[in-house]
Order: structure tokens, then C-alpha cells, then sequence
């Protein structure tokens, strides 16, 4: 088994290995495909296959990231997994940073944390993935909340300040498509908080929370359930909601979310190594 750089005649096998390798979406070729074309063309050094008995059995999409390199992809054909092959991409690509004169790799992965901290990678970071699910529930609506309108804007800044304004970024980015899931909230007829959220672009089954705006941790749990009981009028089955925030998700955990294991919708482990 030899690791060499990746060329475009190796994209088919490449492809195929994605094909069946990735649980997440990466394995939809339209996804994948034009990512690791791009990859060719802008960092043709960082890419690599692993060959045994002239055929592909491996691949690492590798990329730069400021200070470090990044692994963006990396999976074995599943009939030659258990053997090494990953460790071998891995120790390729960790040679050809040191030769570049980095000293970190970084990655981020939803499945494959073991892998990595058995290759020396330590997990610095995480970002929880949780979904509650509306099937079998007695949801209830809930009072003092409307669909939030372009008007409430300025309400909005006057209420949270520079606050506001990632939130507004999140709520433009699904106004054409989803303006009817965002919610805003009042307490004695002043405004309290809003909420958005849109349909996961893999799922339609999925609803993710893409912003909340509180400041009482009364006010987000009450939009949360606005959200939630708004999305099961449509029928949809999942609520999806990420933090970095342990603590979050722990309170989150207690109030009957469940850690994600959807393909399209998983906790990220962010994992990087001192070479």
C-alpha cells in the first residue's frame, strides 16, 4: 500500500469511496464532488490517495487554515477499513506540514473522534448538536408571541442593542424562505425576545433554531416552545438546536432533547495536533 498525491483521473475512486464511506452528507456526490475539484485546483499538494494493488482505497482532502493545515476529508473504501490505511494518510499529510513548515493540523469530524485521538489528535472544542422531537408529544401554544414582521426591528434594537444584530443576519438569510418561522415575543406589551429558525436544507423533516435573542432565560425557553409548537402544526417531526455551551446543553438534555445522530444534523468535535 503506498499514500501519493491525488490526481484528477483519481476523482471516480475517490467519489465511490465517498459514496460508501461517509455517514454525513458528504457522501452525496453533489456535495462532495465540487468541494474536492476545487480542492485540486487551489491546493493540488494537500491531496492524497492511498493504492494497494493499483487500486484506490483512501483519500485525505487536506486544505490551509491561517497558523495550521486542515484535514477537510478523509475516509477509507469500508472492504479495507481496520487496517491502517487512515493512520498511514494521516502520517503523509502530518510529513508534508512539517516539510511546509507548520507546526498544527486542525479538523473537525461528527464521527470519527476515536480515530483521531488514537492518531495523538486532542479534542479542543465541541458543538453540541441536540433535536426534540414533536411525534408523540402534547404540545401547547403559547401566549404573547406573534410572527415577527419587518416593523419589529427597530423595537428589536432599541430593546438588545448591538445584540440584535446577528440575529437580524440569521433572520435575512431565510426571510425569501422561511419568514414565517421567526417569532418575537412580548412581556407587558414590550418586546422580549425573538426567534428564528428555518428547514435543514437536507431534511425537510427539520427544523433547525438558527438564532435566539433573549436576555431571561424564561423568555428563551417560552420561545422555544413557540418554535416547536409551530413546527408541529406543519407536521415536522424534529426541532434542531446547536451550542458550544456545555451547560446548554445539558439544560437542554434535561428538558427532553436528545443528542443528534442524524446524518445531517451532528455534534462536532473540533480536533488538532502539535506535530
Amino acid at each position: 500500500m503506498k499514500v501519493r498525491k491525488m490526481t484528477f483521473k483519481d476523482l471516480y475512486y475517490v467519489l465511490r469511496i465517498c459514496n460508501s464511506a461517509f455517514l454525513e452528507m458528504a457522501r452525496w456526490t453533489s456535495r462532495i464532488a465540487p468541494a474536492i475539484i476545487e480542492s485540486m485546483e487551489k491546493y493540488p499538494e494537500l491531496q492524497l490517495v492511498a493504492e494497494h494493488d493499483g487500486k484506490i482505497v483512501g483519500f485525505l482532502r487536506g486544505g490551509y487554515k491561517e497558523d495550521s493545515l486542515k484535514i477537510l476529508h478523509i475516509a477509507v473504501s469500508p472492504s479495507f477499513q481496520g487496517k491502517g490505511i487512515g493512520s498511514k494518510l494521516l502520517e503523509e499529510f502530518e510529513s508534508i506540514a512539517v516539510k511546509k513548515g507548520f507546526r498544527k493540523i486542525t479538523l473537525d469530524t461528527p464521527f470519527a473522534k476515536r480515530f483521531y485521538e488514537k492518531n495523538g489528535y486532542k479534542c479542543v472544542k465541541i458543538e453540541y448538536a441536540l433535536i426534540f422531537e414533536t411525534i408523540g408529544k402534547e404540545l401547547m401554544d403559547v401566549k404573547n408571541t406573534e410572527i415577527m414582521k419587518l416593523s419589529n426591528i427597530s423595537m428589536l434594537i432599541e430593546r438588545f442593542g448591538r445584540d440584535a444584530y446577528s440575529f437580524l443576519k440569521e433572520y435575512f438569510k431565510t426571510f425569501d424562505t422561511s419568514s414565517d418561522k421567526a417569532f418575537i415575543y412580548f412581556d407587558d406589551d414590550k418586546v422580549a425576545g425573538s426567534i428564528v429558525g428555518s428547514i435543514n436544507r437536507w431534511c425537510t423533516d427539520l427544523l433547525e433554531i438558527r438564532s435566539i435573542l433573549y436576555n431571561d432565560e424564561r423568555i428563551k425557553w417560552k420561545l422555544i416552545d413557540k418554535i416547536i409548537f409551530e413546527a408541529s402544526l406543519s407536521g415536522i417531526r424534529w426541532i434542531g438546536y446547536k451550542t458550544y455551551k456545555k451547560e446548554e446543553y445539558k439544560s437542554l438534555l434535561s428538558e427532553g432533547w436528545k443528542e443528534s445522530k442524524l446524518p445531517y444534523w451532528w455534534t462536532k468535535y473540533f480536533m488538532e495536533k502539535e506535530i
